[in-house]
């Protein structure tokens, strides 16, 4: 088999650090094939778990870290399970970090060599939606009260134009 071409092994290594995922690679075999800096720094492995390459003792280094570690460990079986199969779903952390996983098969012409995880911090955009919806049912809020003074500021008017329409009427005790 024919030597990898250097400066292609660095344009891909330069694109990989390059992008805004923390990206992971393992094989069907459980090992660590390829990760970025990024993943690294997201999930703050250390470099004695990275060296092993050894992907269950960086799934159970990271679980401490989760709201709901079962539900990542139980995704994560699953999808090792089902080698096509592909996932998307949000990640909640116990320090208020949120991420998006995408996880895909790794495919050789047809045949699947491993896995590719793709983890994105959406900490900032899920608290900017948050607080806009919090804003938005403020705001509902204060659009009810607005309504429900104006039907009762008509309700009033419309008693006070009865009265002075009807001056003679009192509702007085007999």
């Amino acid at each position: 088999m024919p030597s990898a071409d250097p400066d292609s092994l660095s344009l891909i290594n330069a694109t990989l650090e390059s992008t805004a995922d923390g990206l992971l690679v393992v094989n069907n075999e459980g090992k660590i094939v390829l990760f970025n800096k990024k993943f690294v720094a997201m999930w703050k492995i250390p470099e004695d778990i990275l060296s092993s390459r050894d992907d269950n003792k960086a799934i159970g280094f990271v679980l401490d870290q989760l709201k709901d570690p079962n539900v990542f460990l139980q995704k994560v079986k699953d999808l090792y399970n089902q080698p096509d199969a592909e996932s998307f779903d949000t990640l909640e952390f116990k320090d208020g970090r949120v991420f998006e996983r995408y996880s895909k098969p790794q495919k050789v012409g047809d045949k699947t060599v491993g896995r590719v995880w793709s983890f994105r911090d959406v900490t900032d955009r899920k608290r900017v939606e948050h607080e806009l919806k919090n804003k938005i049912d403020e705001l509902g809020n204060l659009t009810n009260l607005t309504v429900n003074r104006e039907v009762k500021m008509a309700e009033l008017k419309q008693k006070i134009a009865e009265l002075q329409n009807n001056p003679g009427t009192t509702n007085t005790p007999a």
